[in-house]
């Protein structure tokens, strides 16, 4: 009786197991046909959104009926294409009814197919889920994602006609496959690929695994183990130009907090140990972060410029191999803003994607720049976007139009100018426009933190308005309501400013034309 009740016991434990962690179970029960795989076109868009999305709930394909949006990936092709993927469907993450959408734009993020394929499953009980992008050697785009394993799935034509886009049967990734990792992988110099692989989602070792054949086996070289108070997450590895490997992982609070980092100078065999407390830009609240070796060597990392929230999202660049971080640029200071991932383009041009109060606005944004933009502190380049929309609730609105009362949003003073005379340059009232189109008069004052006049930078001057000016869900989501201010010395060469693009401005001149009339001669105010 005793040996019975012990053969019981395990046998419950096996399925508590199973439970628990279905991974193992399920990667044996769950094959390709498991996967719904739909191409929204106009032929069938009416149909696809008016489909449930599972038989628990009334909630469709339609992105209106969203309750959440999150954790977005960015890809862009050879002929210029930007694909984004993330995934959305039930309440929250996790949830049964997460599912993935893969959008794109063709012209350089300002506007976007959504959803253009949705990947499912058909079972209502099992969900599809962290998703990333990755175009391999021969320009096709490889989507992944995890679903008891790591599944990936080949669009070998990304730059075709949306029509004729075609992908390859789903299969998992082997035979040692990618474990709980939601990063794109990283080709070495020797022209392989890297990846960090941890077993879940939080991990005291992150493995340090390569692929020689294009991502269709890994093998494992190193571990890297962790020494926080908390396991590590969501690690990423980068090559140095010298060949030295960073493998840097987020820190959810515990010792050091923010980012982690381990070093190996033997292509990835064995690791240091890890070290905390670095600085700027490996600050953070324990929350995602992106990091890339751009074409030109040059290092950026994408963090929250504070240990204590989800906001500041600010990308910092090295020109040295990481040893200073002399430039940075803030790309968002809105809350609840966090898992920055980018791509850059074979142009330079780079594409930053993040997301924005997942269940609430539930905003995917954009933000496009380059090295000379982070260089000067704010977004200037001819391609340059800010925080334009992928997908968001569409019941909260944007601020699209801003009369400031400085053309493009910048101005450039020599070193020495009062804060004050600045503000005498501002308009007190500002005429704004909304993308519904209605047109609204704010009253505020000028603000500043930080401005040292005997210091060159940019500046941020920013209008705190009263929001009960604007109607409930319209806000300065683009950060319209800023104006950059470049302090330089009157010894300089003049340099072109900060602030919205002509591509940007001609984008919403006809809805702000009507704006315009509203922006009649308004008195300057000067703000302490």
């Amino acid at each position: 009786m005793k040996r019975l009740s012990v053969v019981l016991a395990l046998v419950m434990l096996a399925a508590l197991v199973g439970v628990l962690f279905p991974s193992a179970n399920e990667a044996s029960a769950f094959d390709a046909s498991s996967f719904k795989i739909i191409k929204v076109t106009d032929e069938n868009r009416a149909e696809v959104f008016a489909t449930a999305i599972s038989s628990s709930t009334t909630e469709t394909y339609n992105p209106a009926d969203r309750l959440w949006n999150g954790i977005p990936h960015i890809e862009v092709t050879a002929g210029g294409r930007l694909f984004a993927v993330w995934y959305t469907g039930g309440t929250n993450e996790p949830h049964d009814d997460n599912y993935m959408v893969l959008g794109y734009s063709d012209n350089g993020g300002k506007s976007w197919v959504d959803p253009f394929i949705i990947v499912d499953t058909y079972d209502d009980s099992i969900r599809a889920f962290d998703p990333f992008l990755h175009i391999n050697s021969r320009g096709e785009l490889v989507w992944y994602w995890w679903r008891g394993s790591n599944w990936q799935m080949t669009i070998p034509n990304p730059d075709a006609a949306p029509e004729d886009i075609t992908w390859s049967t789903p299969v998992i990734t082997g035979p040692d496959n990618l474990g709980a990792c939601i990063q794109e992988p990283v080709r070495l110099s020797d022209g392989s690929l890297a990846i960090c692989r941890q077993n879940g989602y939080m991990a005291k070792d992150i493995d340090f695994i390569v692929s020689s054949d294009e991502g269709r086996t890994w093998r494992k070289r190193g571990t890297a183990i962790s020494k926080a108070e908390q396991d590590s997450s969501e690690a990423r590895v980068l090559e140095l130009s010298d060949g030295t490997l960073w493998l840097l992982g987020r820190v959810p609070g515990g010792a050091g907090g923010g980012v982690q980092r381990w070093v190996s100078t033997d292509s990835g065999w064995s690791w240091s140990e890890p070290e905390y407390d670095l600085g700027a830009p490996f600050i953070g609240p324990g929350s995602r972060f992106a990091v890339e070796k751009l074409a030109s060597g040059n290092i950026v990392i994408v963090s929250h410029n504070t240990t204590s929230s989800r906001t500041d999202l600010t990308v910092w660049m090295s020109e040295d191999g990481g040893k200073t971080w002399p430039y940075r640029m803030l790309i968002d200071d809105r809350t609840n803003v966090s898992y920055p991932e980018l791509d850059q383009a074979a142009d330079g041009t780079i594409y930053l994607i993040y997301d924005k109060g997942r269940a609430i606005e539930k905003e995917i944004r954009l933000s496009v720049f380059n090295e000379q933009d982070i260089r000067e502190g704010c977004i200037s380049s001819a391609k340059g976007v800010s925080r334009a929309v992928v997908a968001k609730d569409a019941s909260y609105n944007d601020i699209v139009f801003a009369d400031t009362g400085v053309s493009g949003g910048v101005l450039t003073v020599a070193v020495g100018t009062k804060k004050e005379k600045i503000f005498d340059m501002l308009n007190e009232q500002v005429a704004v426009v909304s993308e519904s189109g209605e047109e609204k008069l704010l009253s505020g004052e000028w603000k500043v933190l930080g401005y040292k006049q005997d210091t060159c930078g940019v500046y941020e001057f920013y209008y705190k308005y009263n929001k009960s000016d604007l109607p409930q869900k319209t806000a300065d989501n683009r950060g319209l309501l800023t104006v950059k201010v470049r302090l330089v010395d009157q010894s300089e060469p003049p340099q072109k400013g900060c602030g919205a693009t002509v591509a940007v401005v001609a984008a919403v001149v006809a809805v702000c034309a009507a704006g315009a009339a509203v922006a009649l001669v308004l008195r300057k105010k000067r703000s302490a």
